[in-house]
C-alpha cells in the first residue's frame, strides 16, 4: 500500500509477502520522480507494466499503481519537483 501524507511518503508491501517491513520517506529527502522504466523491470514484465519511480538518495524505488498520473501528480505537487516524462 502507498500512502501519501504533508510530510511523508509511506510504502507497506502487501500482507501476503515474505519481506514486509514499511518504508517511509520525507517529502524533502525526495530527489526525484517519474515514468523511466529500466529494462530489467520491461523484461521481466514483458513490457505490460508501466511503473514510476520515486528517487530519494542515491535509490531508485519503483511502483505500479492504477491511475498512475494521479499519484505523479499528487507527489510533484507536495514534493514541488516535476515528474520526468521518461520512456
Amino acid at each position: 500500500m502507498l500512502y501519501l501524507t504533508n510530510k511523508r511518503l509511506i510504502f507497506a508491501p502487501s500482507l501476503l509477502t515474505f519481506w514486509r517491513p514499511a518504508l517511509a520517506w520525507g517529502l524533502l529527502e525526495i530527489e526525484g520522480l517519474g515514468r523511466e522504466q529500466p529494462w530489467f523491470v520491461a523484461l521481466a514484465t514483458l513490457w505490460l507494466v508501466k511503473p514510476w519511480y520515486v528517487q530519494a538518495g542515491n535509490r531508485r524505488f519503483y511502483f505500479h499503481t492504477l491511475r498512475v498520473d494521479d499519484w505523479l501528480e499528487a507527489v510533484s505537487k507536495a514534493t514541488g519537483l516535476t515528474a520526468d516524462a521518461g520512456r
